[in-house]
Order: structure tokens, then C-alpha cells, then sequence
């Protein structure tokens, strides 16, 4: 409350991106905000089991608000990433069937990260918001390379490395090794048999000449 917003109730479910990670809590997001931590970004992101998060309406720009006493400006919100229209926040059991139920679940799009900032004594404080942290887990940023891209360009973002955001990170394009049924069969035999063998060989050896001394 703190930053002005609020989590809305419900996990956000959505049957397109059902039909690409066959759950329909995992959700595919394609297209971002225009705010700079995201303006440019263009891969694919993983959100699994996100919730909606609720912003003031009507945020006006930081200049047209009058200061406080205190020196210290609002917080100012813009939306970095929200979900199809097509999507709800469903609020009942997820085991159960999933529909959307007017009047009781949330309509889409619903905001799932939220840029927020303000300015005291000159100085920019800046906080991201992100409905779900798993996004950012090993699991989702080795499985899909947007997902760690997005996290170290909203990263880059708050601790003001401006020029660095949206620059993709590197990674290694090939990560399988990929072998025949011959070259594993090679290499069990060496490294599980003849190399041990070996180094047990060479050992009694060692040890029978030091003991003939």
C-alpha cells in the first residue's frame, strides 16, 4: 500500500497461452508497455502462476504534480507488462474447471508488472513490481532465455544502468552434447573402466616397488 498498489485476488489464467505450455497459469507474453525498461523488448516471457496487480488511475506526470511539504514526490506508476484481453483472474479451484464467472472473477488485461518511482532531493527511487517471482527462477530462465533477458533488463533499470537496458544477455547457443550410441559406449568404457583400472595399476605398482626398497 505503501507504493500505491495493490494484488488482486485469483491466479491470472489465460487459454491462449494454454494451448503453448498446456497450462493455462502459464502465461506466454509476447508484447510489453512502453516504459524505457521494456520499450524495445521483444522475446517471449513465462509467467506461471502471476497474479493481477491494481495501479491509481489517471497517474499523472511527475512535473504537473505539486511537491510536497516534505520534498518528497508522489510515487508515479506506469504498467511495464499486462495480459490479453482475453485473459481473467479466476478465483475459484483451479482443479475444477476452469471459466471465467462474471461478477465474481477479474476480466483482462490485468497488469502483471508495474514500474513505480518518485523523486526526493533530486534523486530518482525506482521500484519494480512483478506479480510473480518465479519468473526469475532457474527453472523458467534456463528453460526460456526471454524470461532472464527481461530480469536483467528491469534489473539494469533500477540501478539507473539505463544505457544497458534491453541489451540481450549472452549466452552459449549450443548447450547439448550429442552423441551416438558408439561414442557413449566409448566413453563409459574409458572413464568407468579403463581409466579407474589404470589409475589402480599404476598405484599397486608404486606401491610394490617402495616396498621391495
Amino acid at each position: 500500500e505503501q507504493l500505491g498498489i495493490e494484488f488482486e485476488a485469483g491466479t491470472i489464467v489465460d487459454q491462449v497461452s494454454q494451448q503453448i505450455t498446456g497450462s493455462a497459469t502459464a502465461l506466454v507474453i509476447a508484447e510489453y508497455g512502453t516504459h524505457p525498461a521494456v520499450a524495445n523488448f521483444r522475446d517471449n516471457t513465462v509467467f506461471p502462476g502471476a497474479c493481477g496487480i491494481t495501479i491509481p488511475e489517471g497517474d499523472a506526470p511527475a512535473e504537473s504534480k505539486p511537491a510536497n511539504l516534505d520534498g518528497e514526490d508522489d510515487w508515479q506508476h506506469q504498467v511495464l507488462i499486462d495480459t490479453r484481453t482475453a485473459s481473467w483472474a479466476e478465483t475459484g479451484p483451479l482443479n475444477r474447471g476452469i471459466r471465467f464467472d462474471k461478477g465474481k472473477d477479474l476480466p483482462g488485461p490485468l497488469n502483471l508488472a508495474v514500474a513505480v518511482s518518485r523523486t526526493i532531493k533530486d534523486k530518482e527511487q525506482r521500484v519494480a513490481v512483478v506479480c510473480d517471482g518465479d519468473f526469475a527462477s532457474n527453472a523458467f530462465i534456463m528453460r526460456n532465455g526471454g524470461n532472464l533477458d527481461l530480469a536483467m533488463s528491469i534489473t539494469n533499470w533500477l540501478s539507473h544502468d539505463d544505457a544497458y537496458v534491453n541489451v540481450p544477455v549472452r549466452t552459449v547457443s549450443d548447450q547439448v552434447l550429442q552423441l551416438s550410441n558408439t561414442a557413449r559406449t566409448i566413453f563409459v568404457v574409458l572413464f568407468v573402466f579403463i581409466i579407474p583400472l589404470s589409475l589402480t595399476a599404476a598405484g599397486i605398482g608404486i606401491w610394490l616397488r617402495r616396498r621391495k626398497r
